[in-house]
This record gives structure tokens, C-alpha cells and sequence, in this order.
């Protein structure tokens, strides 16, 4: 029985991950520019003319890449989508980011490495999505709302603190508090808790 166009399209969509998936890990642990398209051909089990089937050129992988990486966060970031970030969905999304911090470890990985790499850092710039902005001015709005007096240094504090320990964590995952730290991180920037504990 001939496939359906609904099946072919999901077997071009698994295709696609997979090669994703095989980029990811590749640039993680051989590093971007060590990895060809040949070798990511190889470790996704296809041949290297039908990678570029997909995608035009390896800069274009390694934006997927991070453009995947950072829906992941989006969707857990202002969960009814009106623009006005709130306690509750800030605690919400930090949870959720450390679990994507503790599942996501060749992501967190190939970030590391970014550091290093200016060429790389450029690249991935360019393509920051306009959400990403969106986010920031959420941030900002949410803790000026909450009495801040510096909420732009208070939002570039809370994502460097939020990098710093995903970076930590995929150095030495074994010996880090990671938990602990997901405690600290919520009490640290989510008021009503801090409130709570002091009439405790």
C-alpha cells in the first residue's frame, strides 16, 4: 500500500531530526569546525548528498542547532502567551530550564565551547529570533513589577547566574548540586518566597 503524503512528510521530519540529533553531538564533542559534512552523514546513517538534501551548508546545521535549542526554552517561558511574565510562570520556567540543563548535556556542551569561538558567536547572532528580545523585555518588565531598582542588571544577572550554573553543572555533573541549586536560583528571584520563609 502506496504511502500517504502524511507519511512521507513524517519520514522527512524524522530524517531531518536525525541529522540534527547527529550534528548536535558531533559539534558537541569533536567541536564545529573539526566536524564535516561528511562525518555528520556518517553518524546519522545517510549518505553525505542527502544531508545537503536538508540543509545548504554546515553553518546552516549548527543554526538549527541553536534554533531548536531555544524553542525548547521558549515554551516554557510566559505560558499563556500575553506578554506580562508572572511569578508563578517565572518558577515554572526555571524548573523546567533545569531540566533542560540535566537532559540536554551535549547542547550545554557545544554552548560551552561557543565561548571560545567568536566565529562560531557571530553565526549564531545573526539568527537570534526576535523572541529572544521579547524575553529580555519580559524579564526586565517582571522584575521592575517587583520593586527592583536596577531590572536590567537583575535580568542580565538572573541569565548569566542561569548559564554560569548549566555550565558548572555539565563540568563536573557528578559533583554538582544541581537540585540545590534550582532551590536557590527560585528563592533568590521569586519574591512571594522569600516572603513566606521570613513569616515562617
Amino acid at each position: 500500500m502506496p504511502k500517504t503524503e502524511k507519511q512521507y512528510k513524517q519520514i522527512r521530519d524524522d530524517r531531518r531530526n536525525e541529522i540534527i540529533d547527529a550534528a548536535l553531538n558531533l559539534f558537541a564533542t569533536e567541536g564545529y569546525d573539526s566536524t564535516s559534512i561528511a562525518r555528520i552523514a556518517k553518524e546519522a546513517k545517510i549518505s553525505k548528498g542527502l544531508v545537503y538534501n536538508y540543509f545548504s551548508s554546515k553553518e546552516e546545521l549548527l543554526t538549527k542547532v541553536v534554533e531548536n535549542a531555544a524553542e525548547d526554552v521558549y515554551q516554557y517561558f510566559d505560558l499563556n502567551n500575553d506578554g506580562v511574565l508572572i511569578e508563578k510562570e517565572l518558577k515554572y520556567f526555571i524548573k523546567k530550564m533545569f531540566q533542560i540543563i540535566k537532559e540536554q548535556q551535549a547542547f550545554w556542551r557545544l554552548y560551552l565551547s561557543f565561548a571560545f569561538n567568536p566565529q562560531i558567536l557571530e553565526i549564531i547572532t545573526k539568527k537570534v529570533p526576535k523572541k529572544s528580545e521579547n524575553i529580555l523585555e519580559m524579564l526586565v518588565d517582571y522584575f521592575r513589577r517587583q520593586g527592583n531598582t536596577d531590572p536590567e542588571g537583575e535580568t542580565f544577572y538572573f541569565i548569566s547566574v542561569l548559564k554560569g550554573i548549566a555550565i558548572q553543572y555539565i563540568a563536573a555533573p557528578e559533583y554538582f548540586p544541581l537540585e540545590k541549586m534550582e532551590k536557590k536560583l527560585t528563592e533568590q528571584f521569586c519574591k512571594s518566597d522569600k516572603k513566606k520563609k521570613v513569616k515562617q
